[in-house]
């Protein structure tokens, strides 16, 4: 793996599939020989959120000005109760 390679794997697993630090760690070892520290992983991490934050306070800004915001309802069985998933 290269480099860049290494840091969107450890983006993508942790944000997507909320791997903690530790596993993460253990897990790029065992399935690709990279050995990479906690502390590099919040390093990579830090950095991929320095690059979306101007994103984000864009879209946060261009939602506050919106006079309409959609929003979706779904509900869901979990362990037989219904519950509800709101996203605006």
């Amino acid at each position: 793996m290269t480099g860049r390679s290494v840091e969107e794997t450890v983006i993508y697993l942790h944000t997507i599939h909320a791997i903690s630090y530790q596993r993460l760690s253990a897990l790029m070892l065992d399935m690709f020989g990279v050995s990479i520290s906690e502390g590099t992983i919040a390093n990579i991490l830090a950095r991929a959120k320095e690059q979306v934050d101007a994103a984000v306070a864009d879209i946060t800004a261009e939602l506050r000005k919106a006079g309409v915001i959609g929003c979706d309802e779904t509900g869901a069985r979990v362990a037989g109760q219904k519950y509800w998933q709101w996203v605006f």
